[in-house]
């Protein structure tokens, strides 16, 4: 099933009697978005932890939406940017933008942002949008992406 809910929308495969409490720990190991804060929702119903997921009787290709709740207001996460060569980590809120990550990146490290693009589980991130839309959590890795020219 797919798990929709920010810019990246992975498929987790799971077996009828596992519980929804299952799939969330899977979330956790495939996002890193801790179960506690996790929330997902089939249509309009929130599913609940202790229920089965033959009870909802998904269909193949339908979508759980993922809500996830928000960091305690002003707490900063470490976030490793992993280049090739050199890793370094940045701290950041999950509500800032991308745009701040990628201004961080620039100071530290010298690289023009034109430079560069930042990738979260192969997906491009974009400037506007904050950095939870990419379920950014404690020790996220974001991969820095040089786009060199050939001379």
């Amino acid at each position: 099933m797919r798990i929709a809910g920010g810019e990246i929308v992975p498929e987790i495969e799971m077996v009828a009697w596992g519980s929804i409490l299952d799939l969330k720990m899977e979330i956790e190991k495939e996002l890193g978005v801790e179960v506690e804060r996790q929330r997902l929702w089939y249509e309009t119903r929130e599913v609940r932890n202790d229920e089965m997921i033959g009870a909802y009787r998904f269909r193949e290709g339908d979508t759980l939406n993922l809500t996830v709740r928000p960091l305690e207001e002003g707490r900063k996460l470490h976030i490793l940017v992993k280049q090739i060569g050199a890793n370094g980590y940045v701290r950041m809120r999950e509500i800032d933008k991308v745009s701040d990550l990628r201004n961080k990146v620039e100071k530290y490290w010298g690289i023009p942002q034109s430079l560069f693009t930042l990738r979260r589980f192969n997906t491009q991130m974009q400037d506007h949008l904050p950095l939870f839309a990419y379920y950014i959590t404690e020790d996220t890795e974001i991969h820095l992406c040089l786009n060199l020219q050939p001379r």
